[in-house]
């Protein structure tokens, strides 16, 4: 027997001479029905001589030859499971008698069992963090010539059956390999690994596998291979992003921002990143502000995860076409954030927001008082003094430039006590001025150059006066003038405010009353106390004069005009021109030096009627002060205008009231 599947069988034949012992015997023919004719190798081993053997004589010779079978069972092309040969032998004796001898042998195929490998090759790394691998696997058959080896299994330690998979590669089919040939199949799989020195989850630096690939031959002997590949992981770079955000404007002169900033692990599933540094342009690190809202810890982020956090800052800036300082019309600042993931390897992201100012429009106040006189008589006339203060109240990056003055003054003409008006077609008398020459001469002589330019916060004060003729008015008109400072800040935006101030004409022939001094303090935050002095200034009357009615009014400021305290109405729209009475007020007459505090041994003056303002009498001689001393119960406004208001037992009670204004600041 040989193996199956080739191998070499040496045969040896020995030829006998049986003849009589007088006849030798010479070898003509020497012929395997297999092999063909053998003469030339038999002769070969006789060093080449005609074989002739003596009687009993013998010759021996051997031949090689390569012989293919296969084991019993199997199918592979037409391979036999053995061979059976003839050699048939010719010889003639010295009398030229031939004869002839015959030999088979019969050689068997034993079983080999088959030998396949498998090689398993893939890529030597990924990236970190999830990546796709492709596996390629070649399946050959190192068998016998006859042997071919049918798959009957293929399974990876790590994947599972891949038996399938290698089949749809192969149409459907069952997967066969002929002797000497090979199979490839390829099969794609995702990994996620974390380089060396990861610490995410349970990710592994490598994924190693094994593949065994099992088969048979045609005579169903199994057989097996196996092979391994490692795959590793490759450090990369982490990345991470920031978004900043905060308000696209701000107002002008000072407001606060508040900045959001949002940092994303935008890294590999394997790789957390620490944050290390969070740095801006303008505010410098931010890193404790941020651990702070992380509740006093190192911000680690995982991936695909964010953490946010806020700032805020007070930004001044000036609107376009400012002046003021440095302040810049907008403000644009850079963070960067600074990380490094679990294998130590840094990284880096910026975004940068723009705040711009908006313009807000310039605020200023103007307050004016009567300097002197406080009233004059119709015959005499006079000239009044106005003061008039005028403050810059806008942004601090907004000085106001003071472009007019004008200045209306209004005559009660036809006697309906509303200043500006047509009652029977005839129109109180209006006189428009701008005083904005005499303000200017009042800037120069304070020191200073050019136009009349408030900076934020900044006053100024300047004084006028009016000329009221003799014999010109009618001692009911009483002349207001109201002011207005109209001005432009940096960016020209216009404002403007207003405020009045009137005085008392007086007659020879009637009783009149010069009201003057008035003082405001505010010991506390609801009370309002002080005086006011009354002039007896009548011509030509020696009796006492007598109060019978004494009232405080009170007007605050609401945006830039000034409204009643009690009614909320603007200044000069009650019907009586002058403000309400304000309850509750406590009046009595000063003793002494005027202090606007009741003292020791001066009186409450006690109401004899339950009508609005102080009904009573105070009879005098030349001029008496009362103190007065009234209570807001929502607090003392700031500033305030107060108006004292007294009357006289006149027939007609219009013309018998007299006041006196100032506005007290706090």
């Amino acid at each position: 027997a040989i193996a199956e599947g080739g191998a070499i069988a040496t045969y040896t034949f020995t030829i006998t001479n049986a003849s009589v012992a007088t006849d030798p015997v010479t070898i003509t023919s020497i012929s395997d029905d297999k092999f063909g004719n053998l003469l030339a190798e038999a002769q070969a081993d006789n060093g080449g001589n005609t074989i002739v053997l003596n009687p009993s004589g013998s010759f021996t010779f051997d031949i090689t030859r390569s012989l293919t079978l296969d084991a019993p069972g199997g199918t592979a092309g037409t391979y036999q499971t053995s061979h059976t040969n003839t050699v048939t032998v010719i010889g003639k004796d010295d009398e030229g008698t031939t004869d002839s001898g015959t030999d088979d042998h019969t050689v068997t195929a034993t079983n080999v069992g088959p030998t396949i490998s498998v090689l398993k090759n893939g890529p030597a790394t990924i990236n970190e963090g999830g990546s796709v691998a492709t596996y390629t696997f070649t399946i050959t058959n190192s068998s016998a010539v006859t042997d071919p080896v049918t798959i009957t299994s293929i399974s990876d330690n790590r994947f599972g059956s891949l038996l399938a998979e290698a089949q749809a590669d192969n149409g459907g089919n069952t997967i066969v390999i002929n002797p000497s040939s090979s199979f490839t199949f390829d099969i794609t799989r995702s990994l996620t690994l974390d380089a060396t020195g990861g610490t995410v989850g349970t990710y592994q630096t490598s994924h190693i596998n094994t593949v065994t690939v099992i088969g048979r031959d045609d005579e169903g002997t199994t057989t097996s291979a196996t092979d391994d590949h490692t795959v590793n992981a490759a450090n990369v770079g982490p990345t991470i992003s920031v978004l900043k955000n905060g308000p696209a404007t701000i107002n002008e002169g000072g407001g606060v921002a508040t900045y959001t900033f949002t940092i994303t692990n935008s890294s590999a599933v394997t790789d957390p990143v620490t944050i290390t540094s969070i740095s801006d342009n303008r505010f410098g690190s931010l890193l404790a502000e941020a651990q702070a809202d992380n509740g006093g810890n190192t911000i680690v982020i995982n991936p695909s995860s964010s953490f946010t956090f806020d700032i805020t800052r007070s930004l001044t800036l000036d609107a376009t076409g400012g002046t003021v300082g440095t302040y810049q019309t907008s403000h644009i600042n850079t963070v960067t954030v600074i990380g490094r993931d679990d294998e130590g390897t840094t990284t880096s992201a910026t975004d940068d927001h723009t705040v711009t100012a908006a313009n807000v429009a310039p605020t200023i106040g103007v307050v004016k008082n009567v300097v002197s006189p406080g009233s004059f008589r119709d015959t005499v006339g006079g000239t009044v003094t106005y003061t008039v203060t005028i403050t810059n109240n806008s942004s601090p990056t907004d000085p106001v430039t003071i472009t007019s003055l004008p200045d209306r003054l209004v005559f009660d003409t036809n006697n309906s006590n509303v200043y500006g008006d047509t009652v029977n077609g005839l129109a109180d008398t209006v006189i428009n001025t701008n005083v904005l020459s005499q303000a200017q001469a009042d800037w120069t002589a304070q020191g200073k150059t050019g136009p009349i330019v408030l900076q934020p916060t900044q006053t100024f004060t300047f004084d006028y006066t009016v000329n009221f003729p003799a014999n010109t008015y009618l001692f009911w008109e009483d002349p207001v003038n109201t002011i207005t400072a109209i001005g432009v800040d940096d960016e020209g935006t216009q404002v403007s405010a207003s405020d009045d101030a009137a005085v008392d004409v007086t007659t020879n022939n009637k009783r009149s009353l010069a009201l003057s001094q008035l003082t405001g303090q505010r010991p506390n935050s609801t009370t309002l106390r002080g005086f006011f002095k009354v002039d007896d200034v009548s011509s030509g009357v020696t009796s006492d004069a007598v109060l019978t009615n004494i009232a405080m009014g009170y007007e605050r400021r609401q945006g830039n005009q000034w409204v009643d305290v009690v009614t909320g109405q603007p200044a000069g729209s009650n019907p009586s021109g002058r403000p309400s009475a304000y309850e509750p007020t406590q009046f009595w007459v000063e003793k002494g030096t005027p202090n606007g505090i009741l003292d020791a041994g001066e009186t409450i003056l006690q109401d004899l009627s339950p009508t609005p303002g102080l009904q009573t009498t105070v009879r005098f001689n030349d001029l008496v002060y009362i103190g007065y001393q009234s209570t807001f119960s929502g607090g003392v406004p700031n500033p305030i205008r107060a108006t004292a208001i007294v009357g006289l037992p006149e027939d007609d009670t219009r013309f018998g009231v007299f006041t006196t204004t100032n506005t007290f600041t706090f």
